[in-house]
């Protein structure tokens, strides 16, 4: 890779996003509508789960599971874009009330991330929280849990510019 190829990847959306892991968590939609803008611009897949309909891990993987893969949950099917972008709403409750299994379906979709990532994919992987108490969530995680995640970063501010296009 050239100076000029890194110059182009480094000025992507989903670099700037991945850069320090797959896991970004958001309270304002309007930022997370921003992003999500941009990326289906960059060329993803979006798919939106509402985490408060799911009773345990194994049907939330398979929901997952059947929106990426074209509805064949027991295949593995790589992305025909660039990747994926999966939004999990009220995260917080699903955590909260499935505590072992979020941890599961976090280091699940981890292993995802790291798999896309070889095949040339990415996933990238936003969780709203709509409590101001969401800071527990981070006080209960063992980094050790999720894959070794380092860095799970908090996407707050007015998000990224939009560029206006004539």
């Amino acid at each position: 890779m050239n100076n000029i190829d890194f110059k182009d990847i480094s000025s992507k959306t989903w670099f700037s996003l991945l850069v320090d892991g797959c896991f970004k968590f958001y309270r304002k939609y309007e930022v997370l509508e921003n992003y999500i803008k941009l990326l289906e611009k960059e060329d993803f897949h979006v798919y939106s789960f509402h985490c408060n309909e799911f009773k345990d891990a194994g049907e939330f993987e398979k929901e997952i599971a059947i929106k990426i893969n074209n509805g064949k949950p027991k295949e593995f099917v790589l992305p025909n874009k660039e990747g994926n972008v999966l939004i999990l709403k009220n995260f917080e409750e699903y955590f909260c009330n499935n505590f072992k299994e979020a941890i599961s379906t976090l280091n699940s979709l981890h292993l995802l991330s790291w798999i896309y990532t070889l095949a040339g994919k990415k996933l990238i992987v936003f969780l709203n929280s709509n409590e101001n108490s969401f800071n527990e969530f981070f006080n209960k995680i063992d980094i050790v849990q999720i894959g070794g995640i380092q860095s799970i970063r908090w996407i707050e501010g007015d998000g990224p510019k939009l560029k206006n296009s004539l």
